[in-house]
């Protein structure tokens, strides 16, 4: 934004021309300036020497003294001014209290249309002044644009939440003062930095602002620019603006900052369905891609959830963008991390690979859920094409399966061929649910080989469930805590 100073204004007019004018104008657009500011006296002079700015250009004003008092030639000379361009008024503070001294919801009515008349599309107040006009008992007239600056007027009813008054200055419901109401005015909330900064860290503190900002009456959020968000409050931030039944304007960007997402951040986003899940992961992977990111980290417990609740990863986003889905397998440095998530759950929801935390020794994967049939065992291992295992130099991937899995590896699969799938993989071994002499086996390649290491009782209860070996586990869903 530059800010026009009397300097420029005079020298405009004193050239007195208005392709003068509009050189300087397109010079300011042309050096990367999106917005002319200007005060109701410079609008006044500019508008007397017969200036006009060209359409699409964006215009604030600073006060509303260049109407003089609802002077028709004056509105006239303003219209001529803005033509087509894209205007906003900001109210000063004098405006606002010579209208509340008045006391008249005609006299502001009549104020707010003068300002249309005069080709002003948007009115700028922050949120004080919207409290003063509340307190009066005015309302915007229908089909009025307004742009409240800041969020104090939201939480000054008895109850801490939307005073009636406000509703009724916006149209979202009925005051005090007056029962006729404009349902139709667009309001626009714009968040200081400061208070996006207290958003961006609270996301319960997000989608209760943003109720009781529908509730008032507003129907778009901007904070004027770039947000900067990790990828769980980018989450939540577009589920509360659904659940509010708002949108983010279309000149703000979300820009995520992180590629990491748990089960415990979705749940804080307060999904109510696996549908609304789906569709808010989706729109995270748009807004990450948008951000630069290739590939989300989730952790083991959403990969689970997201499996048992039918989600697939892979159809999520928009398919050009080709997202990836890593898998974080966490645990101490030097012990072993058990993952919840079977390979049947990676393989069914996309994930494209697992990836060991810094330190872990080895990965256990159980190859599916229980009460899987053997015949289902084929589409897994094919799935593995398009998964694979990554860890530091040193970790080892081991693929947990029971005395059954292990012969129908041998069997029907053919033991060569699972050995050449699960290597590509990058699983280093098949630990075996059982006893027996552990063993080596190779591939179709002699060359490609697979430890077998039989282990009985090295499971503790805890363990035994996160593999899914233990029939009686309970199903675990991303919206219900599991069981005790």
């Amino acid at each position: 934004t530059v800010a026009l100073t009397q300097s420029d204004v005079q020298s405009l007019v004193a050239a007195g021309s208005d392709q003068a004018f509009d050189n300087v104008i397109t010079a300011l657009e042309h050096a990367g300036v999106d917005t002319i500011s200007i005060d109701a006296g410079q609008a006044i002079q500019l508008g007397a020497e017969g200036f006009n700015f060209d359409a699409g250009t964006d215009v604030l004003v600073n006060g509303t003294s260049f109407l003089n008092n609802g002077n028709s030639a004056s509105i006239n000379a303003a219209a001529a001014l803005f033509g087509d361009a894209d205007v906003t008024v900001t109210l000063t503070q004098s405006d606002v209290q010579s209208l509340v001294a008045a006391g008249s919801d005609q006299d502001f009515d009549n104020v707010i249309t003068a300002l249309e008349s005069a080709g002003v599309d948007t009115i700028s107040i922050d949120a004080g002044q919207a409290l003063q006009f509340a307190d009066a008992g005015f309302t915007f007239d229908a089909d009025s644009s307004v742009v409240v600056h800041g969020t104090a007027f939201l939480s000054t009813g008895d109850d801490g939440g939307v005073d009636p008054a406000v509703k009724a200055l916006f149209g979202g419901g009925a005051g005090t003062q007056k029962v006729i109401v404009a349902p139709d005015v667009h309001v626009d909330l714009r968040l200081s930095d400061a208070e996006m900064h207290h958003l961006a860290s609270d996301v319960g503190a997000v989608a209760d602002l943003l109720a009781r900002a529908s509730d008032a009456g507003v129907d778009a959020v901007s904070t004027g620019g770039t947000v900067d968000l990790t990828a769980d409050l980018a989450l939540a931030l577009r589920e509360a603006l659904a659940d509010a039944d708002l949108s983010l304007a279309d000149t703000d960007t979300l820009r995520v900052v992180s590629d990491q997402l748990s089960l415990a951040q979705t749940r804080a986003a307060d999904f109510e369905s696996v549908v609304d899940l789906a569709t808010g992961i989706s729109q995270l992977m748009d807004d990450m891609a948008g951000s630069g990111f290739e590939s989300v980290h989730i952790d083991d417990e959403l990969a689970n959830a997201l499996a048992e609740a039918g989600v697939d990863t892979d159809v999520l986003p928009m398919p050009e963008l080709g997202f990836q889905v890593g898998v974080l397998a966490q645990a101490d440095v030097g012990d072993t991390a058990y993952l919840r998530s079977t390979l049947e759950d990676l393989v069914q929801s996309g994930v494209d690979r697992v990836e060991s935390a810094s330190g872990v020794e080895k990965v256990l994967v159980a190859l599916h859920d229980s009460g899987t049939a053997s015949t289902e065992l084929a589409s897994i291992l094919h799935g593995l094409e398009s998964l694979k295992m990554e860890g530091s130099p040193g970790t080892a991937f081991g693929l947990v399966v029971t005395q059954s899995d292990l012969s129908y590896l041998i069997n029907n699969f053919g033991m060569g061929n699972a050995v050449d799938v699960l290597a590509s993989a990058g699983f280093t071994e098949i630990v075996v649910a059982g006893t027996g002499a552990d063993t080596e086996v190779s591939g179709t390649d002699p060359g490609v080989k697979l430890d077998v290491v039989y282990q009985p009782s090295v499971y503790t209860g805890v363990e035994a469930q996160l593999l899914g070996v233990d029939a009686d586990q309970d199903p675990f869903d991303p919206f219900n805590p599991p069981k005790p």
